[in-house]
């Protein structure tokens, strides 16, 4: 019983883990928050380039397009980002394997 004791003692330095918690859910809503001033300054920014760019533009991507596509400025601008977002979404999702249960 002894063994046990000291055991434990040596891997866990006693209090609930409250602390661990709470700090780690802090630091969670301040990334939480970060994250979001950037997406709302990114999508005002992309209003911006939408309200100041009406001007059409030539795009020819010969492997994949035969013909030029014409477009406004700002909505090549759109498809650009939403592509990014698209891409950084789906290489940022985890895959997690199911925990087998002994």
């Amino acid at each position: 019983m002894d063994w046990l004791q000291w055991q434990a003692g040596c891997f866990f330095q006693g209090g609930t883990g409250d602390e661990v918690r709470s700090h780690a859910n802090l630091n969670m809503n301040i990334i939480m928050l970060i994250k979001t001033v950037i997406m709302t300054a990114i999508l005002a920014l992309l209003v911006l380039i939408g309200l100041n760019n009406n001007t059409p533009v030539d795009f020819s991507l010969p492997p994949l397009l035969s013909s030029v596509v014409k477009q406004p400025a700002a909505i090549m601008y759109f498809a650009f980002f939403a592509v990014g977002l698209l891409t950084g979404a789906i290489l940022s999702i985890r895959i997690r394997k199911a925990q087998r249960q002994a």
